[in-house]
């Protein structure tokens, strides 16, 4: 369990190590800031788009090959970022990482549901989640520590770590044999499961979830550093302060239990919501209240994304069930990159709209909104 959840840190810190260097790499590479930010975005499109990919081919293939070959590659494809300083070629094997990178989480998952007993299965799920959740604080301390003027240090360590991950995925014990899956079958169930109004709505939500935080992570590196420094605070003290929170998912479970998913879900979005008005609000002004306000807000994040996994399996039809996860995490991960993007489009007011957008799909998914079909409890 251990090289899992590790493996998963290091995979998933890739979309975020990016994000606090922004104006280091605007200087190294010549280009404007914006460009520097397409960097996360195409990297975090890809890695979304790679979920629909490696996924299926998991089911075909088995999952220890796929995880096996997908982290050799990710190893081989690091290694080559490491070396490049032209933009051009930085953006287009960015995006070939992050397809790479994809091959990991989805196929784990799978393994872990397949490999593990029922009473162990939950707990090792959480602590996946927490794992991917974590990449985001850790991705950023890392590249804030080994990304100054180049990418060539942080790749390089992470080329090897993956090197090590790979050898140890050859120890995992195999998973049993599967039937073999069409993979046009799989993929021609898409259009349904998205025209689904239930899942629609749930979807849009989640795509909300990483772009809040994404851009809140953005802003403090750009925008809203001279603020922090008024304040005495710095990001990199924020991203520590907040680390324990991201262990929620461990014990999210209970909560969903009491209150079911999709109360979870909606109570969730509308706590994202209030606490990110509250940050920008509180800039400049109590830095004691600014602290918890955010605490409060990677609280509610850690809870909403555990929260909509069950939501979605709940809602989803029993043969569309992992389809319909796959998806969860390619809009959760879409919305991971768009954060990024936001933060070079957009004035830090653009939060506020963030913000309206969060409360809206919130009362969408309230369990007071009819839906169409019972929301099973899971």
């Amino acid at each position: 369990m251990a090289l899992l959840v590790s493996a998963a840190v290091m995979v998933v810190s890739q979309l975020y190590c990016l994000l606090p260097v922004f104006t280091q790499l605007q200087v190294a590479l010549s280009v404007p800031v914006t460009d520097v930010a397409l960097l996360t975005t195409f990297f975090g499109f890809a890695y979304a788009v790679g979920f629909l990919f490696w996924g299926p081919i998991s089911d075909k293939f088995g999952r220890q090959l796929v995880m096996l070959v997908g982290m050799i590659l990710l190893a081989c494809i690091s290694v080559v970022v490491a070396m490049l300083e032209s933009y051009d070629h930085l953006l287009m094997m960015r995006v070939v990482q992050g397809f790479f990178a994809a091959s990991y989480p989805p196929v784990a998952l799978a393994w872990i549901a397949e490999n593990l007993a029922a009473e162990k299965r939950m707990k090792a799920i959480a602590y996946m989640s927490s794992a991917f959740l974590l990449a985001a604080l850790i991705g950023q301390l890392l590249g804030e520590w080994l990304i100054q003027s180049s990418l060539f240090t942080y790749m390089l360590i992470s080329a090897a770590a993956y090197a090590v991950i790979a050898l140890g995925i050859t120890f995992l014990p195999k998973a049993p044999h599967r039937k073999p899956v069409s993979l046009l079958s799989i993929w021609v169930k898409m259009p349904a499961v998205l025209c689904s109004p239930r899942l629609f709505k749930a979807y849009l939500a989640t795509l909300f979830v990483l772009a809040s935080f994404v851009s809140v992570y953005g802003f403090f590196a750009q925008s809203y550093q001279a603020s922090l420094d008024v304040m005495g605070i710095s990001a990199s003290a924020i991203r520590w302060w907040v680390a324990p929170f991201m262990l929620i998912p461990l014990f999210v479970s209970k909560l969903i239990i009491k209150w079911g998913a999709q109360k979870t879900v909606t109570f969730g979005l509308l706590g994202i919501a209030i606490t990110l008005v509250a940050q920008i609000f509180l800039l400049n002004m109590n830095s004691l209240v600014f602290i918890l306000f955010h605490i409060g807000f990677v609280a509610c994040i850690a809870t909403v994304v555990p929260s909509l996994i069950a939501y979605v399996s709940a809602l989803a039809d029993d043969r569309h069930r992992g389809l319909a996860i796959a998806l969860y995490t390619f809009f959760l991960f879409v919305g991971a990159s768009a954060g990024a993007w936001v933060v070079t489009k957009f004035e830090p007011s653009a939060m506020y709209w963030v913000s309206a957008v969060l409360v809206i799909v919130s009362l969408i998914n309230a369990p007071w909104v009819p839906v169409q079909g019972k929301v099973k409890t899971q």
